[in-house]
């Protein structure tokens, strides 16, 4: 069975002794498509540290309560490694971005403002990619662009197995899923995501329902 990462996000975490903070992200490598680790908060409603939890330690989610046990005690949640201990991608580019002195000196506050610059161009296509960053990059069947990403898919292993494209039609919007096999390659600086299919594949596989969390793998789309 596949599991929807997207339906996972706000669920209440459980640790062994007590219910604490929430699920805020998750990480995985586009190269292995292994998950690396889920982001949390230790807090529910106020903003508080993002520390990095290891697959292993997740257990299967309560859909009834919507919450997501984790084999660790509140204590050791509270000190787990931070976001900054192992970053993706989008927050590597961030943090050296708002470091880098780039505004102009003589800006003044009639003239436009400046963007900041960065010098930090991803080279190797292989990176840690956070889930809610790539949500919504444009999908392109080829060289043609036919959607967005709407969710992930991942095993009962915390694989990422497949994903989820929001189709843009002329009568309207599918989603299907795709295997993650099929994608050639995700441009961080353009936010898109190739595939290997055309898009007559896409438009006439079968229609994946975003409203169930739990599907069958068969359901993910192949060449």
């Amino acid at each position: 069975m596949l599991t929807s990462l997207k339906s996972l996000l706000g669920y209440r975490l459980r640790a062994v002794d007590g219910p604490i903070g929430k699920v805020r992200d998750f990480h995985f490598d586009n190269g292995s498509w292994a998950l690396r680790h889920m982001a949390a908060s230790t807090h529910v409603h106020f903003p508080w540290p993002v520390v990095l939890i290891e697959p292993k330690a997740i257990g299967r989610p309560d859909w009834v309560e919507q919450m997501l046990p984790v084999f660790h005690t509140m204590q050791e949640l509270r000190e787990a490694p931070r976001l900054s201990h192992d970053p993706p991608l989008y927050k590597q580019v961030y943090d050296r971005t708002v470091n880098f002195n780039g505004f102009i000196p003589h800006w003044t506050p009639v003239s436009d403002v400046p963007g900041t610059e960065t010098h930090f161009v991803p080279q190797d296509p292989v990176q840690l990619r956070s889930l809610t960053h790539l949500l919504g990059y444009r999908v392109h069947a080829e060289l043609e662009l036919v959607g967005h990403v709407h969710d992930f898919l991942a095993d009962d292993d915390w694989n990422i197995r497949g994903l989820v494209a929001r189709l843009e039609l002329f009568i309207g919007e599918r989603f299907v899923a795709v295997a993650t096999e099929e994608v050639t390659d995700i441009n961080f600086s353009e936010q898109f995501l190739r595939l290997s299919l055309e898009r007559s594949a896409l438009e006439t596989a079968p229609e994946y329902n975003p409203l169930q969390p739990r599907q069958p793998d068969v359901a993910v789309m192949r060449h």
